[in-house]
């Protein structure tokens, strides 16, 4: 199967792969909460948290305990970011391999 390529466009775009992390590790958060995790560009992570939500990848959580939309991972979310957080696992060893044959 070819890629096309658009296929890897949502996660190469900036803190489109941050923001998918920071609602993985901070569900029920809102938008601003997310955005506000680090205080840079907080309207590209505002235009980046709707694209998420439109491809479906973050969705609005269901509760009536909050005032204001929380946000949480889709299932598809959820798949991504496992598959995210193991390509980190393996940057990280091939990193420390590469660190220690400098040595």
């Amino acid at each position: 199967m070819a890629l096309k390529d658009d296929d890897m466009d949502v996660l190469e775009r900036k803190y489109s792969m941050y923001i998918l992390l920071a609602v993985s590790e901070h569900p029920m958060s809102t938008k601003t909460e997310i955005m506000r995790l680090q205080q840079q560009n907080e309207r590209t992570k505002f235009n980046r948290i709707n694209e998420l939500i439109a491809l479906g990848l973050i969705e609005y959580a269901r509760s009536e305990n909050y005032s204001r939309e929380r946000i949480v991972l889709s299932k598809d979310g959820e798949e991504l970011v496992r598959i995210i957080k193991k390509a980190r696992t393996v940057l990280r060893r091939v990193q420390r391999k590469a660190e220690d044959s400098d040595e």
